[in-house]
């Protein structure tokens, strides 16, 4: 003879948080909406953290620069790294942008 549990053994408490399975996977445009969202998400942590490093790159660039030209004035050697910096930036911002592009095409 086989013994078998009851439905609430096998279902769980729903008083105690024990759920009854696994959640519903979300419907296609839920889960477009929820990619876009931590792309989104992403891409907003990424430029924060972009923001705040120039500077200090900037900084050490234009220190090297000035050690590797020392005739160079500090203020076009840092005008020189900060335009270099940002010009690099850009074309990374549309490499990123094109990629995305492409991917959602």
């Amino acid at each position: 003879m086989a013994h078998h549990k009851s439905n609430t053994a096998v279902e769980g408490d729903p008083d105690t948080g024990h759920s009854r399975g696994m959640p519903e996977r979300p419907d296609k445009d839920e889960l477009e909406q929820r990619t876009e969202a931590d792309r989104q998400e992403v891409a907003a942590t990424v430029a924060a953290q972009t923001r705040q490093a120039p500077e200090a790159h900037i900084d050490e660039w234009t220190q090297r620069l000035v050690r590797a030209a020392p005739e160079m004035p500090r203020e076009q050697a840092q005008g020189f790294v900060h335009d270099l910096y940002f010009a690099a930036q850009r074309a990374l911002d549309r490499e990123v942008w094109e990629a995305d592009f492409e991917r959602d095409e």
